[in-house]
């Protein structure tokens, strides 16, 4: 076995640290560089292939050679303990480079190695340190700061209270060197995120991690940001939340669910229907006040099987991720439109604007416009109710307007819809509302309900692709 892959007792970021130009690294084995990568090759302006074989402290300044050689060899006698050093490099020109080196022991084809992390010195940060050490142990989050090489600079006692593991044994280890208590899936994930700061290619991220703590499986939602300075990043900044009982919370949440819709919802219906057949058979009734008992019966039991099925369609479009495709919005209109005008022959139901336009729409989007036209139908209390949808389209937007001549809507029903309550599910309208609002956020676009002098108007709004063809 011989390169890279004689390596053994490097942690999974150190792995990365071998394998990539991320900092300056270099393996060192009885004080000869038996490997280096590209950043310390341009570091020391030395060719990585010309670098190998050479002796360590041939690059380093005669005055810091002996603290350099018996750190060196500290690291060979006691491998549990981390080297951390400072000494000026020579590089081929001859120019001199101040540098931190953070030394581990590996095993390199059998044999105890060095591995150096070379780091360039910045008395900067060394002012600094003490600002980003005050907030980050005054945070009341979890917080850390991993350098540019990805180890823990910075870490604050919240860490301890969440993991069992004391700062001291946290700081100055690479990321995660603690925690086989991740999996190589979740690991490889936060590492990619650290890595894309590191280097620039992403702003920020959010990993969640579960977490084998001791006996405890525990989860933690991080957030990680540059650490920047003149434009530079110099490392990333980590903040955490135990999200543990959150998750677990919603784990009970879903089970509820579950149980409600499977199984009370079914019973739910069951029931309506027995009580519904029961007040039929009571409708035949002789006696002229038992016929009206039995009718009110019957038309709760259909409003209550209404409203369960308004539920379960609400459900179905908040949970199911559904696809926003290009939808023509006329031609759906104009279906919804002739149904509600059969299903109710004592309303009139007119419709106008183009006879096609295309809109960006959830898959769900004839369940609300549909249940807009029913609302407007059903509450209203003309024995001739009207029904008007009209749609519009500008350069962004296609609207459906949804107006009848009925009551108007009451402001507790406008307040309902606008805060989102469940409480919607109590009102006749105010289901269908909650869901034609559902479905329109989906969609990427709004839905506003106004009271007029007329009655109610219901907008609803969804976003135009670029080009889009009308049919008039």
């Amino acid at each position: 076995m011989t390169g890279l892959d004689a390596v053994d007792g490097a942690s999974p970021w150190q792995q990365r640290l071998l394998t990539r130009d991320l900092v300056a690294v270099c393996l060192v084995q009885d004080g000869t560089v038996v490997h280096a990568n590209e950043t310390l090759s341009d570091l020391l302006g030395v060719p990585a292939a010309d670098l190998s074989g050479e002796s360590f402290l041939s690059f380093v300044d005669d005055a810091d050679r002996p603290a350099v050689e018996t750190a060196l060899a500290a690291g060979r006698t006691t491998p549990d303990e981390r080297q951390e050093f400072t000494c000026t490099v020579i590089g081929a020109d001859g120019s001199e480079r101040a540098v931190e080196i953070h030394g581990t022991t590996v095993e390199y084809e059998g044999a105890p190695a060095a591995m150096s992390v070379v780091l360039e010195r910045d008395d900067r940060r060394t002012d600094a340190a003490s600002l980003y050490r005050a907030i980050v142990e005054n945070s009341r989050d979890i917080a850390y700061v991993y350098g540019p090489d990805g180890r823990t600079e910075l870490v604050n006692q919240r860490v301890t209270e969440f993991t069992g593991i004391p700062v001291a044994a946290l700081e100055g280890t690479y990321l995660l060197d603690f925690a086989s208590v991740v999996d190589a899936e979740t690991f490889a994930r936060y590492a990619d995120a650290v890595e894309g700061i590191l280097t620039g290619d992403r702003t920020d991220a959010a990993v969640e991690m579960e977490s084998e703590i001791g006996p405890r499986t525990v989860t933690g939602e991080h957030r990680l940001t540059p650490l920047e300075r003149d434009g530079a990043v110099e490392g990333v900044v980590g903040i955490a939340r135990d999200v543990t009982k959150r998750k677990e919370r919603e784990r009970q949440l879903s089970e509820l669910k579950q149980v409600l819709t499977r199984v009370m919802r079914h019973n739910l219906r069951n029931d309506i229907n027995v009580i519904r057949a029961c007040a039929e058979l009571l409708a035949d009734s002789a006696d002229d006040e038992v016929r009206d008992l039995a009718q009110q019966i019957v038309e709760k039991c259909d409003s209550l099987t209404d409203t369960s099925q308004k539920a379960t369609r609400i459900e179905r479009a908040i949970l199911r991720d559904g696809d926003v495709t290009e939808t023509d919005i006329g031609d759906l209109v104009s279906e919804i439109a002739a149904r509600a005008d059969r299903n109710h022959p004592n309303a009139t139901v007119e419709r106008t604007g183009p006879a096609s336009v295309t809109a960006r729409a959830h898959d769900d989007i004839d369940l609300a416009i549909e249940n807009l036209v029913e609302n407007a139908v059903k509450h209203n209390d003309s024995p001739e109710p009207w029904v008007g949808i009209d749609i519009e389209r500008d350069d962004k937007t296609v609207t459906i307007r949804v107006a009848d001549d009925g009551p108007g809507i009451s402001p507790e029903e406008v307040a309902i819809l606008e805060r989102r309550e469940e409480t919607a599910l109590e009102h006749g309208s105010g289901a269908g509302l909650w869901l034609a609002a559902t479905v329109a956020n989906a969609s990427g676009g709004g839905i506003t309900v106004d009271r007029t002098d007329r009655g109610t108007e219901a907008t609803l709004r969804l976003p135009a692709p670029e080009e889009s063809p009308e049919r008039p």
